[in-house]
């Protein structure tokens, strides 16, 4: 039978562990982080209200609340408290649990203005005297950011949610405190942020000892609906045609950074959380002519790795090179990780701060390798992964766990090949499919979550058979699965994407026939348990030829610290006369997806380079190029485009 061998490379970005939120308009604000723990005895409270105070003359003046929820079974929580800007000195902080049997315990914390301070506080039995009944209407009020509020429990019915807090009269701004257990299961709930006007307070964590279950954060202002909007062109330069763009987005921070190479240059350009502003691009290497796209990726204390590759003949500028920022401003001089001509570059940043690359190089073929980043540098790894690719190259795709730990799947002649990555050991190399020999595979893609689990998907095809959507999952503890049970089978599935979440739960995406074309579908479920209905995502994609790649939608997915999952895609809309394509985007939480979104389109342009990235509070970014095979004299063509979700 004929073989086909339809793969494409991409730029994974996996969110591999959870951190905390921080998104704040402020950098003199003070962190305290707050470890409560429950005394012998004791019963888990349902939630627990902290208040800090300051003295003033006159009396006590609140400074902070807010209400956190208890986790169900945990004996201890941190908390962490963003003290607004402009208090400093020493604050007292407070905690009562809305259990009758369970006292209040205060503690003086002196505060570090723009830094954090630790601090325990302990729950104990005690008799409290029963919350006031107050006729089945709560009622909570900040006037002018000062210190008032009341909160009712009267243990009915309430017309409205019991127990609200009021607006602050003074500003609409609503920020989040992320309350994280001691085995990593956050929550996050609404608090006041009496400093600015549309301000964000955000509540931060250290990283806790254990990965599960999943931590939940959210972001912005309370009541603050998330959506996408437009694409932005952040470039403007009408002189130097722009290539295939890569996008990070700091984890913790919410800066965007954007990663693109010109015919002499890679460039970066950081978009900036704190100001809402883009800073001024960055020319990191103006040297021969890089390979596209480069790499980019931020670890959880904000510190960004970029890679690229050379490959022209020139012996003084071929390689693989990488230039390191701990701010996004300042980038290091460019080093090399290895001297031999490269191209096809993937990069992938873990939590902690290693990375991983995998290239392919132009010796005696285009043998395929992978070099690790501990820390403090990169260190290629000895062995040879593929030898000698054929002519399609590896088409490899990479991800890492919150720990550094990666997974690489590649193409060694027809067969898909697997492999784990510890530290700098590779794995036995691994055959996904294992029909390989007699059946087509088409598109593969892969994720791997931050406590080490992982899985691909890919599909089959056989002559005249439908194409079944296949996968395995991963685990450091038993490695590969077998081949699960397929998962759908149609006329086409082609173009796939996936993210994996804590739980093991993966999201998928691939192109499938629908009404008039190969529309983008989603679906939702456990690898080795129940998978959701498939959900279409679009209904009105006019490709109809999956067998030109050309038409394919290219998805890319990001997961954020909730579970939630970003999608964008390149979606068909030409006529007979024009060829049209436009980037989309939607995001699949709670159990449903958004609306499509357009994330921009313009009539005879096509679209390249679609990637997205997300931060864990749900903040995002898509990043990609318009293009055209004709003269155009759109202003937006060859630019980076940028589109934020928020």
């Amino acid at each position: 039978m004929a073989k086909l061998h339809f793969g494409f490379a991409r730029i994974l970005l996996v969110v591999a562990a959870l951190a905390p939120l921080a998104c704040s308009s402020k950098d003199d604000r003070s962190l305290v982080v707050l470890d409560i723990q429950l005394d012998t005895n004791v019963s888990a409270p349902t939630t627990v209200h902290l208040r800090a105070t300051q003295a003033k003359t006159g009396g006590d003046t609140e400074v902070k609340s807010a209400d956190v929820d208890w986790k169900v079974g945990k004996i201890s929580m941190q908390v962490g408290l963003y003290i607004p800007a402009g208090v400093s000195g020493t604050v007292t902080i407070t905690a009562t649990a809305n259990a009758g049997a369970i006292s209040g315990t205060s503690k003086p914390i002196s505060l570090t203005v723009g830094g954090s301070v630790s601090s325990t506080l302990t729950l104990s039995l005690a008799s409290v005297t029963p919350p006031v009944p107050d006729g089945g209407a709560d009622l909570g009020t900040i006037a002018n950011d000062a210190s008032v509020e009341a909160l009712g429990r009267d243990g009915a019915s309430d017309p409205v949610p019991p127990d609200l807090v009021g607006a602050d009269a003074s500003d609409a701004g609503l920020g989040s405190i992320e309350v994280r257990g001691d085995d990593g299961g956050d929550v996050a709930v609404s608090v006041d942020a009496p400093d600015a006007p549309s301000s964000s307070d955000a509540v931060v964590i250290s990283a806790d000892a254990s990965n599960v279950p999943a931590d939940a954060v959210t972001s912005g202002d309370a009541g603050h609906t998330f959506a996408w909007e437009p694409a932005q062109n952040i470039e403007n330069d009408p002189l130097n045609p722009s290539y295939t763009p890569v996008v990070a987005v700091d984890p913790v921070n919410e800066h965007v950074y954007v990663a693109w190479d010109e015919p002499a240059t890679v460039k970066v350009k950081r978009w900036n959380r704190t100001t809402a502003t883009w800073e001024k691009t960055v020319i990191v290497e103006n040297r021969g002519a890089p390979d596209s796209p480069p790499g980019i990726g931020v670890d959880a204390k904000g510190n960004v790795i970029l890679i690229w590759g050379q490959n022209t003949g020139t012996a003084s500028v071929d390689g693989l090179w990488t230039s390191h920022s701990s701010d996004g401003v300042t980038w290091s001089a460019a080093t090399r990780i290895t001297a031999d001509r490269s191209f096809d570059v993937h990069l992938a940043v873990a939590r902690n701060g290693t990375a991983r690359a995998v290239y392919n190089k132009y010796i005696n073929g285009w043998p395929l390798y992978t070099a690790y980043y501990d820390g403090t540098g990169w260190t290629e790894l000895a062995k040879t992964l593929d030898a000698n690719p054929n002519s399609d190259d590896s088409l490899a795709q990479l991800a890492v766990s919150g720990t550094g730990d990666g997974l690489l799947i590649f193409f060694q002649g027809w067969a898909l090949m697997g492999v784990s990555l510890t530290g700098q050991t590779v794995g036995a190399l691994t055959v996904m499919d294992p029909d390989y020999d007699t059946v087509s595979l088409i598109d593969p893609s892969i994720a791997f979550n931050r406590k080490g689990q992982g899985m691909v998907v890919w599909g089959q095809w056989a002559s005249g058979a439908n194409t079944t959507l296949l996968g395995r999952t991963y685990s450091a503890g038993t490695g590969w699965s077998n081949v699960l049970p397929p998962i759908t089978s149609s006329p086409t599935v082609a173009s796939t994407g996936i993210a994996l979440d804590e739980q093991g739960d993966a999201t998928l995406v691939w192109q499938q026939h629908l009404q008039a074309g190969d529309n983008l579908v989603g679906m939702h479920g456990s690898p080795t348990g129940a998978w959701g209905d498939i959900t279409p995502i679009e209904t009105d994609n006019v490709a109809g030829r999956l067998d030109l790649i050309t038409e394919y939608g290219y998805p890319s997915l990001a997961i954020d610290g909730n579970g939630n999952v970003l999608a964008v895609w390149r979606k068909d809309l030409s006529t007979s006369s024009t060829t049209t394509f436009g980037a989309y985007g939607t995001r699949y939480a709670g159990g449903s997806w958004l609306p499509q979104a357009k994330l921009g389109q313009k009539a005879g342009l096509d679209i390249t380079g679609l990637s997205v990235a997300v931060a864990d509070s749900g903040f995002g970014a898509a990043a990609f190029i318009y293009q055209s095979q004709d003269a155009s004299t759109d202003p937006d063509i060859d630019n980076v485009m940028v589109a934020f979700f928020r």
